[in-house]
């Protein structure tokens, strides 16, 4: 496997290196999943330093309804994590931004990637086997 970001190697399965998701079986412990990570994410220890639109991306994250989280991969939702993954990459891009570049100051984002991979991966393979397509090909 290479050392690239998580969401570089789409063919990774969703607990693959995320032993937290092989072991959440309801709706219940993904929401509970999603209130853990926001509130790592929306904290001081990720804020601290940064500029404030960084803050506000960050807010979305701990604005989310926790309850939506399981439907997005019960439905097939991928867009949905695919958003979530690109303010994951600005939050980062402002820490290296501003000198915040050890892997201890980006732990909770680099954490909170790998979490929300696996789920954009578990809405995945839900909307394929439901008949869907991903990627998408418009027009085609």
């Amino acid at each position: 496997m290479s050392a690239g970001p998580p969401h570089a190697s789409p063919s990774r399965s969703v607990s693959e290196g995320i032993p937290v998701l092989s072991r959440i079986k309801t709706p219940h412990g993904i929401e509970q999943l999603w209130r853990d990570l926001a509130s790592k994410i929306y904290s001081p220890r990720v804020l601290q330093g940064l500029p404030s639109y960084i803050g506000k991306i960050a807010f979305v994250f701990w604005d989310e309804d926790p309850t939506t989280i399981p439907s997005a991969i019960r439905n097939g939702d991928v867009a949905t994590f695919i958003a979530f993954l690109i303010r994951l990459d600005q939050i980062e891009r402002a820490m290296i931004d501003v000198g915040r570049d050890s892997l201890a100051e980006r732990a909770p984002v680099i954490y909170a990637r790998q979490v929300v991979d696996g789920m954009r991966e578990a809405a995945e393979a839900r909307l394929l086997k439901k008949g869907g397509v991903w990627p998408p090909t418009p027009g085609g």
